[in-house]
């Protein structure tokens, strides 16, 4: 058995609504037209001006780990290896650093909450309980790692510019998969992020489709 912490609940519409007030904050153009986030800034400066956060550069972590969030400290590593792949516009690197960064975003502001949850998950494991995980099966919404990861793709690929770039598309009758590799030239992202975020909002794009 393992013992399991969440956070608040976030539904997909609340997530997509924090990303795109963030980004008009801090990264307006991007709410402008469709186009690729400067992600190397959002690490370096956004981040630290909106939640006065620490960016290590660090050797290493471990060879499986590409960047890490400390809420507690108020800190992200980042390997040298991961920093130079977002400097080299690497898709991954480039989502992994929203992923951190969304984890900022939504859960400092939850984080004696989460502490709370992780002492909790600690002594249980201890006991001999169970391991400590935050995956909520049937729960992804009070899932921090599913809420980071659905937020990522939300500062990548910003519903406002995502939902008509793709609508136009689909109007023009491009097949599905030039419209897919549209999405991962001009937001640079990944052939898997871009076929999940085009999943998650196809409910919006049928609903625009209907009403024209």
């Amino acid at each position: 058995m393992n013992y399991r912490y969440t956070v608040s609940p976030q539904s997909k519409d609340s997530i997509d609504s924090i990303a795109e007030n963030y980004l008009h904050s801090e990264h307006p153009e991007v709410l402008q037209k469709a186009r690729a986030l400067d992600v190397e800034k959002f690490l370096d400066v956004s981040l630290v001006k909106t939640h006065d956060i620490t960016i290590e550069i660090v050797e290493s972590i471990d060879e499986n780990t590409e960047a890490i969030t400390s809420l507690l400290e108020k800190k992200i590593q980042v390997p040298v290896r991961t920093y130079e792949k977002i400097r080299k516009g690497d898709r991954r690197a480039r989502f992994t650093v929203c992923h951190e960064g969304m984890h900022v975003i939504l859960h400092i502001p939850q984080v004696l909450t989460i502490l709370v949850g992780l002492l909790r998950a600690a002594r249980a494991s201890s006991l001999g309980i169970g391991a400590i995980t935050s995956n909520i099966p049937g729960k992804a919404f009070l899932d921090p790692e599913w809420q980071a990861n659905y937020g990522a793709s939300a500062l990548l690929m910003p519903r406002r510019t995502f939902i008509p770039f793709c609508e136009e598309r689909i109007q023009d009758g491009i097949p599905y998969h030039y419209i897919i590799q549209d999405i991962m030239d001009v937001y640079q992202v990944s052939l898997a992020a871009a076929e999940k975020r085009f999943k998650n909002l196809w409910e919006s794009l049928l609903y625009k489709q209907k009403r024209l």
